[in-house]
C-alpha cells in the first residue's frame, strides 16, 4: 500500500492536520455498527429506532493529517468539489495563500509544542479550552472522572438510538433540506420496533438527563439552539442573533473592558453566518425549520416548498454554519474560554478527519442479528449504509445513493457532493493566522473533502457485510442543468483493508492507490465520465422483479418460516398474473387461423389448471367463433382474455353509478353480475381450499405467518369479486339497506381478513345497525393485525369516536394522539374534533400529549389494542428482512414502502431509495 495511505508529513512540507473526528464519541462503532444492531431482537421490543450501539470513547490522540477536506455531500447532492460554483462568491485575500492549504490541514488547537501528533492547548485558556464531555448530545453517559489530559481517552458523544427525519430530499427542481412528518409523536411504543415507530421524535438539550451543571457559554447555545427550534422564523432570529454579537464586538472595540464583548466562539458563528449569506437577499428562501435528530444532535434546516439552486447552497452553508457551532460546544469543556484561532483549528480539523470515525475494516464489529435474518444479507447490507448515512457527523449534510448485490460481492454507491462555495469564507493559516479565503483554496478544500466522503462510505460498505468484495463509489454534483463526475473507483476489500482510516492523508493519492480515476489541477478535481450507472445490471439483477405469483423458485427455511411460505408463489396478490402471462403467450402465437388459434388457447389455459384462466379461455374463443374479435386484433384478443368477464364490465358500469350517486343502480348492477358466481359456490372455502384477497404484498406475507398452521392451499379471488361486495354494500348502505349492507361486508371482510379496507367497512356498517359493541370488538381485531398507516388512523379515529359517546374522554383523547400526523388531510376535521374532546374534558387549550405510558395505561384500561402489535411488528420486521435476502423485490420494496410511510425515518428513506426500479421487460 502507498505510503500516503499512512500517516505522514504532507509533501509540501506543511504540518498534516489531526484526526479530530473521535472526539464526536467513538461515531465510527455508531455509524456502522448502528445498523447492525439495529436489526437485534432489542428492536422488536423497543421504541427506539437503532438499539443504542456503546459507542467507545476513542483515543484523542488526533494525528496531524494532510489535506483538510474536499466538496462534502450535502443532503441534497450539490456538489463543485473542482468545477466553477455558480454561487461561488469570491474574496480577495492577503499574500501566502499557497500556505493556505496547510490551514485547511487546520489543527485542533494551536501551540502544538512537542511535535508528537498530540492535541495541546497553548495559550493561558488551555486547561479550559480542552476537550470536554459532550454538551451537545443528550442520551450520553458522561464520565464523573476527572477532565483528562490531551494524551487521554476523551468522554464522546455516544449514538443515540432514535428515530429522526435528517436528510433533506431534493425535488425535482433542485429542492432544498425538506423534511416530512414534521409532527410525528414524541414516543415510539415501547412493544414496537423502532422503525415501526414515527420517525421525528424531539430531542432533549444536553445536560438536562445528565443531574450535571451546564456550563454557561454552552447554555447559551443550548439556548439559541431550543429558540430556533421553536420559532416559525429562525433565519430572522438568526439574523438579530449576530446582529447583535457584531454590536456587542463594536461596543467591545470602544470599551476593552466590556463585561458585554461576545466570546469568540460567538464571533465565529456571526461570521461564518455572514460568510453563509445570512444577510443578503438576492436568493429568496422558503419557509425553514429547525430541527435536531437524536442520531446526530446537530441542527438540520428542514424547508417547505421548491427551491431555487443557490437558494439551497444558501441552506447548506447556514446549516454548516450553525453545525460548528455545536462541533465547538461539544468539544470544548468550557467553549468561551477557546480563542478564535482554537475555534477555527478546531472546525477545519473536522473537515479533514471525517474518515477517523469508522473503524478500519480490519477491526470486526459486534454482529447482532435477527435470528431469521441474515446478518451478512442484503436487508443488513442496506441497512448499515442507511443508518451510516443518517449518523455519521460530518461539517456538512450528507446524501448519498446506492445499490446493492451481495449474492455478487457488489456494493454501489454515489455520493452527491458538497459545493465548494459552500465552504467557510475564512480560514486560519499556519503562520499566517486568520485570513479570507480564495475560490481556489475552498476548492481545494472541497476536492479533499469528496474524496473523503467516498472512502469512508466505502469503509462503511465493507462493514456492513463480509461478504461485501468489491465497492464500485463515485462522487457527483446535479445542478439543475448539469450532472458532473468528480471521482470513481472500484475498491477490492482486500485492498482496502490496509487503509487506516484515521491517517489518510492525502485522499487524492489514497483513491488513486486503491485503482480510482479522478483527474485535478492543483489539488482541485476536475470533471470526468461517469465510472458506471447505479441502475447497471452487476448490481440490480432483472430476475429480482420476476412476476411473484408466476415464480418457481423456493425459499430456503429461513426465509420460508418469515414469509410463511416455501414457495415464492405463495406471496402472490394478484390472480391477474396468471391470465396476463397466459394472455401474453396467447398473442405472441396467434396465426390467421381461427381453428389453430382457438386451439392454441385451449391448450395453454390447460396447462395452468386455474378454473379462472379456463374461463377466460372459453370466454376469448367463442368470441374468435362468432366474429366479434378479429384474429389479426392482438390487443383485443389480449384485453378479452384479462378482463372481458362479465364481472370485470358490471364493476366498470358500478363505479360509474356510484361517482353519479345513482346507488340503485349500481346495487343493481353489481347484484346481477355476482349473483351466478355466488349461486355457482365458485369461491366458497372448502375443506383444501381458502380463497382470499389481499390488498399488499405485505398483507399476504402477514397473513400467512398468522395463519401458518392452516393446512389449505390458499387460492386468490378476482378483485373484482371483492370489490363487487364492497361495492354492494355501500349502495345498500347509502339505500337504507342496512341488513343487505352488512352481508355483504361481512363477506368482503371474510375474503380479506386482514384488510383494513374491509374491517372498516364491516365496522360502518355495524354502526349502522347501532351493534357499537360488536364494532368495537372488530376495531380491536384490526388494530391486532394493522401494521399500515391509514388503516392505523381510521381505526383508532373511529374507536376515538365511539370511546368518546360512550363518555371514555380519557381514551377518545388517547385514541385520538395515536392517529398518525400523516393522516390529517385524510381527516381535516380531526384538529377541530380534537379541540371539542378537550374542551368537554376539562377546557385545556393548549395541553400537553399524554406521555407514553400513561397513554397505553389509558388505552389497557378499556381493552384498546397498541397499532403495531409487538407481535405484528416483530413479523413485519422479519418478513422484510427475509423479502430483501432472498430478493423476493416486489414483496421487499412493498414492505419498505410500507415502513416509510409509518415511520417516516430517514434510515428507512434511504433504503427505499437503494431499491432500483422494476427493469423494462
Amino acid at each position: 500500500m502507498d505510503r500516503h495511505t499512512r500517516k505522514h508529513v504532507d509533501p509540501q512540507g506543511a504540518d498534516v492536520s489531526p484526526a479530530i473526528f473521535p472526539i464526536l464519541g467513538g461515531i465510527g462503532v455508531a455509524a456502522v455498527g448502528l445498523g447492525i444492531l439495529a436489526s437485534s431482537t432489542a428492536l422488536t421490543a423497543l421504541g427506539v429506532v437503532c438499539a443504542a450501539c456503546a459507542a467507545v470513547g476513542q483515543h484523542a490522540h488526533t494525528q496531524r493529517q494532510g489535506d483538510g477536506g474536499q466538496p462534502s455531500t450535502d443532503s441534497e447532492g450539490q456538489t463543485e468539489p473542482a468545477g466553477q460554483s455558480p454561487q461561488d462568491e469570491q474574496q480577495d485575500v492577503r499574500q501566502g495563500e499557497g500556505e493556505a492549504q496547510a490551514g485547511a490541514r487546520a489543527q485542533a488547537a494551536e501551540g502544538d509544542t512537542e511535535g508528537d501528533g498530540t492535541l495541546p492547548h497553548a495559550d493561558a485558556h488551555a486547561e479550559d479550552a480542552q476537550p470536554a464531555r459532550p454538551a451537545v448530545a443528550s442520551h450520553v453517559p458522561q464520565s464523573t472522572d476527572e477532565d483528562p489530559t490531551p494524551q487521554q481517552d476523551q468522554d464522546r458523544p455516544q449514538a443515540d438510538g432514535s428515530n429522526a427525519d435528517e436528510a433533506p430530499d431534493d425535488g425535482p427542481e433542485g429542492d432544498g433540506p425538506s423534511r416530512q412528518n414534521d409532527d410525528a409523536p414524541e414516543d415510539a411504543p415501547d412493544d414496537v420496533p423502532s422503525q415501526l415507530a414515527s420517525a421525528d421524535q424531539p430531542d432533549e438539550l444536553a445536560g438536562e438527563d445528565q443531574g450535571e451543571e451546564v456550563d454557561p457559554d454552552v447554555a447559551k447555545y443550548l439556548e439559541l439552539r431550543q429558540k430556533l427550534m421553536e420559532s416559525s422564523d429562525p433565519m430572522g432570529l438568526l439574523k438579530l442573533w449576530a446582529a447583535d454579537v457584531h454590536r456587542r464586538e463594536i461596543d467591545a472595540d470602544v470599551d476593552p473592558d466590556s463585561s458585554d464583548a461576545p466570546k469568540p466562539v460567538e464571533s465565529y458563528l456571526a461570521r461564518r453566518l455572514d460568510e453563509a449569506g445570512l444577510q443578503k437577499d438576492d436568493v429568496r428562501l422558503p419557509p425553514i425549520r429547525v430541527v435536531s435528530p437524536r442520531r446526530t444532535h446537530l441542527l438540520y434546516l428542514r424547508t417547505n416548498g421548491s427551491m431555487t439552486y443557490g437558494a439551497k447552497l444558501r441552506v447548506i452553508a447556514l446549516e454548516a454554519a450553525l453545525n460548528s457551532y455545536a462541533f465547538v460546544c461539544s468539544y470544548f469543556k468550557k467553549p468561551g474560554n477557546a480563542t478564535l484561532t482554537q475555534v477555527y483549528q478546531l472546525v477545519q480539523g473536522l473537515t479533514s478527519s471525517v474518515c477517523a470515525q469508522i473503524p478500519n475494516i480490519t477491526m470486526e464489529l459486534p454482529r447482532e442479528g435477527q435470528p431469521l435474518s441474515d446478518p451478512d444479507g442484503e436487508w443488513m447490507v442496506r441497512e448499515v449504509l442507511g443508518q451510516a448515512i443518517e449518523t455519521v457527523h460530518t461539517p456538512y449534510r450528507l446524501t448519498a445513493t446506492y445499490r446493492s448485490n451481495v449474492a455478487c460481492g457488489d456494493v454501489a454507491i454515489q455520493v452527491d457532493l458538497t459545493p465548494a462555495s459552500v465552504f467557510p469564507g475564512t480560514a486560519w493559516v499556519e503562520g499566517l493566522g486568520i485570513v479570507p479565503t480564495t475560490s481556489d483554496m475552498r476548492r481545494q478544500e472541497a476536492s479533499r473533502y469528496a474524496l473523503r466522503m467516498g472512502i469512508m462510505l466505502a469503509a462503511c460498505a465493507f462493514h456492513a457485510s463480509q461478504r461485501v468484495r468489491h465497492v464500485w463509489v463515485q462522487g457527483a454534483i446535479d445542478t439543475p442543468t448539469s450532472h458532473d463526475c468528480y471521482y470513481h473507483a472500484r475498491i477490492d476489500r482486500s485492498s482496502f483493508r490496509w487503509i487506516e482510516m484515521d491517517h489518510i492523508v492525502d485522499p487524492i493519492q489514497c483513491l488513486l492507490c486503491l485503482g480510482g480515476a479522478l483527474r485535478h489541477e492543483n489539488g482541485i478535481l476536475q470533471p470526468i465520465e461517469d465510472g458506471f450507472s447505479l441502475d447497471d445490471q452487476r448490481f440490480c439483477p432483472p430476475g429480482r422483479f420476476e412476476p411473484v405469483a408466476l415464480s418457481t423458485r423456493r425459499l430456503p427455511a429461513r426465509y420460508a418460516y418469515a414469509l410463511g411460505t416455501d414457495q415464492v408463489s405463495g406471496l402472490a396478490i394478484s390472480d391477474e398474473d396468471e391470465r396476463q402471462a397466459v394472455a401474453d403467450d396467447v398473442v405472441r402465437h396467434l396465426s390467421d387461423s381461427t381453428e389453430k388459434n382457438v386451439r392454441m388457447i385451449f391448450d395453454l389455459a390447460d396447462q395452468t389448471g386455474d378454473p379462472v384462466v379456463e374461463d377466460a379461455a372459453r370466454r376469448t374463443a367463442g368470441r374468435l367463433i362468432d366474429g366479434s374479435i378479429s384474429d389479426d386484433d392482438a390487443l383485443a384478443v389480449h384485453e378479452e382474455f384479462v378482463s372481458g368477464d362479465e364481472l370485470t364490465q358490471a364493476m366498470d358500469l358500478a363505479r360509474r353509478q356510484l361517482g353519479d350517486q345513482d346507488y340503485q343502480g349500481a346495487a343493481a348492477t353489481v347484484a346481477a353480475a355476482l349473483k351466478p358466481i355466488d349461486d355457482a359456490r365458485t369461491y366458497e372455502d372448502t375443506d383444501q381450499v381458502k380463497w382470499r384477497a389481499f390488498d399488499s404484498y405485505v398483507d399476504r406475507a402477514l397473513y400467512n405467518r398468522l395463519h401458518v398452521g392452516d393446512s389449505r392451499q390458499v387460492r386468490l379471488v378476482p378483485h373484482t369479486y371483492l370489490e363487487a361486495h364492497m361495492t354492494l354494500a355501500i349502495a345498500l348502505l347509502a339505500q337504507g339497506n342496512i341488513k343487505g349492507a352488512l352481508e355483504h361486508a361481512r363477506r368482503g371482510h371474510e375474503l380479506a381478513p386482514i384488510s383494513s379496507w374491509t374491517a372498516l367497512n364491516l365496522v360502518t356498517c355495524l354502526q349502522a345497525t347501532g351493534q357499537d359493541d360488536a364494532a368495537i370488538q372488530q376495531l380491536d381485531d384490526l388494530l391486532r393485525v394493522a401494521h399500515d398507516p391509514q388503516g392505523i388512523g381510521i381505526a383508532y379515529y373511529q374507536m376515538a369516536h365511539l370511546q368518546w359517546s360512550r363518555g371514555n374522554l380519557l381514551a377518545a383523547r388517547a385514541c385520538f394522539e395515536r392517529i398518525p400526523q400523516s393522516m390529517g388531510q385524510l381527516i381535516p376535521s380531526l384538529g377541530s374534533e380534537m379541540g371539542a374532546l378537550l374542551a368537554e374534558n376539562g377546557g385545556e387549550e393548549s395541553p400537553q400529549p399524554l406521555d407514553e405510558s400513561t397513554s397505553r395505561q389509558i388505552l389497557a384500561q378499556q381493552d384498546i389494542p397498541v397499532a403495531p402489535s409487538e407481535r405484528i411488528a416483530h413479523y413485519f420486521y422479519e418478513g422484510m428482512a427475509a423479502s430483501f435476502d432472498a430478493e423476493v423485490f416486489p414483496v421487499a420494496k412493498n414492505f419498505v414502502e410500507q415502513l416509510g410511510e409509518l415511520s417516516g425515518d430517514d434510515v428507512v428513506m434511504n433504503v427505499i431509495r437503494s431499491v432500483e426500479g422494476e427493469p423494462d421487460r
